[in-house]
């Protein structure tokens, strides 16, 4: 059984892009390139042959096929574009959180930028040429071009800046207590299996096979036995609650997260997705300290205070694991000492 203590409700401050760095690093300037690529193309129109060269035979530096100017330039404007909405929807599904929102933010960047541009290199130096099968290969601009696109996505996932992993989460008008009596005390705890640690083991095992029957492919057997190495000291956790609050161990305690009992703090039982919320499975880290241990689909404990640090664990029985939780903050408060 559990009582309910009633609590105002509050929000967990979130770093939503308050400053706009979204916008002024990555959104605004995409715009503005596939904007000017357009511009561009069109003032060069006139100098360029009725057809132009978009494909070169590899390592030949021959023209492979040519088309119409604006059947090259007009797909890549709108991949390109799409890309840059891509982010958008993203963002404002708000399914970007943690070191997933860097990275994906920088790599759809970082493409939407190379393939906006792509138009400008691959026509440059067709221009006042006759005919488009004349047209030298652009290889060496478009390698400057992946580099320089490849850079810009490293400032971008730099730049736009991280966020908690459980930003939304919000207190709850009732939050649940275990009817504990003065001077009594209670332990919970569960054991949980990674299964994404498990799939990388099996990876691991397939290519360590592999490496060894082809002699050849023997540096893939050492990167199978690193996958299994991780995969048996990752693959199993215990999660424990109690008076000093949430402690995660795996296997031999190679790997372990602690959340303590703190004044301002909460647990709640949730249903979490990894690849909605999180962009995948197991170790997420977030801003203010936020993590997650998404092994699967399902039931979580997630603990978490106002500044946006957080702890999300997968693991069954999480209402009376978050009542527990919650039970030692309200003794906290109580009795400081």
């Amino acid at each position: 059984m559990t009582i309910s203590i009633n609590g105002s409700a509050r929000s967990i401050k979130t770093d939503k892009d308050r400053d706009g760095r979204l916008w002024w690093v990555v959104i605004l300037p995409m715009l503005g390139l596939i904007l000017g690529s357009v511009i561009t193309v069109a003032a060069w129109s006139s100098q360029l042959p009725s057809q132009v060269a978009n494909q070169w035979a590899w390592g030949e530096g021959i023209v492979a096929t040519v088309r119409p100017l604006w059947l090259s330039v007009i797909p890549l404007v709108l991949v390109a574009t799409a890309f840059v909405f891509g982010i958008l929807i993203l963002e404002w599904t708000e399914r970007l959180t943690s070191w997933g929102r860097r990275i994906t933010i920088g790599a759809l960047a970082g493409v939407a930028a190379f393939i906006a541009a792509a138009p400008l290199v691959l026509l440059i130096e067709q221009r006042g040429i006759q005919s488009a099968w004349d047209a030298p290969d652009p290889a060496l601009g478009m390698m400057w071009l992946a580099i320089a696109a490849a850079l810009y996505a490293v400032v971008a996932a730099l730049v736009v800046g991280n966020k908690p992993l459980a930003s939304d989460t919000e207190r709850r008008d009732a939050i649940e207590y275990l009817p504990l009596a003065d001077g009594e005390d209670a332990v919970w705890t569960r054991t949980t299996t990674a299964w994404v640690f498990v799939l990388l083991g099996v990876t691991g095992v397939i290519l360590a096979l592999v490496g060894l029957f082809a002699g050849t492919l023997w540096p893939v057997t050492l990167v199978g036995a690193v996958f299994v190495v991780f995969a048996v000291a990752l693959a199993r956790w215990t999660v424990t609650v109690d008076k000093n609050g949430v402690r995660c161990t795996s296997f031999c305690g190679i790997a372990r997260f602690h959340y303590p009992v703190v004044p301002d703090g909460a647990a709640t039982a949730t249903d979490v997705h990894g690849l909605g919320e999180f962009l995948g499975w197991g170790i997420r880290m977030g801003g203010n300290k936020s993590v997650g241990l998404i092994f699967r689909n399902g039931p979580a404990l997630r603990v978490s205070e106002s500044g946006g640090r957080s702890l999300t664990v997968t693991v069954n029985d999480a209402t009376t694991a978050a009542a527990l939780y919650n039970t030692q903050v309200a003794r906290l408060t109580v009795d400081p000492s």
